[in-house]
């Protein structure tokens, strides 16, 4: 399975959440208007033990991170955090390429940020292994 393959079947499982904001995709802009989210693929390793090459597991991390105005004690960041973080439930598989991703672990948000523009900010972390 290929970096494109995954990365477009993480694509398209984040954007089916329901009145999902605008994304900023990796090397792409940042939309302009709050909120929004900023996605990034992150390939952690590929192991292979057959001699033929036809044994690959690769494992990675999809790094969502909310972007939100800073206040209400960052209420609404978390809560479309935690929506993100349902949407990549542990025991998910989404198809990509010919093989699957496969969430062992519950996507979790991890502590929140504010950025350079004082917008607060809350990343989800949904690690991933393939199959197929």
């Amino acid at each position: 399975m290929t970096f494109n393959e995954i990365n477009n079947a993480l694509s398209q499982h984040l954007l089916g959440i329901t009145d999902c904001p605008p994304v900023a995709w990796q090397n792409g802009k940042t939309p302009g208007a709050l909120p929004y989210l900023i996605a990034k693929h992150i390939p952690v390793s590929r192991d292979d033990d057959t001699t033929d090459g036809t044994g690959a597991i690769q494992n990675g991390i999809f790094m969502v991170t909310v972007v939100t105005e800073s206040g209400d004690l960052g209420a609404a960041a978390n809560a479309l955090a935690q929506r993100i973080a349902d949407r990549f439930a542990k025991g998910l598989r989404v198809t990509a390429g010919a093989g699957k991703l496969v969430f062992n672990y519950a996507a979790e948000p991890i502590e929140g940020f504010h950025d350079k523009a004082e917008n607060w900010c809350v990343p989800v972390r949904a690690r991933y292994i393939t199959e197929g």
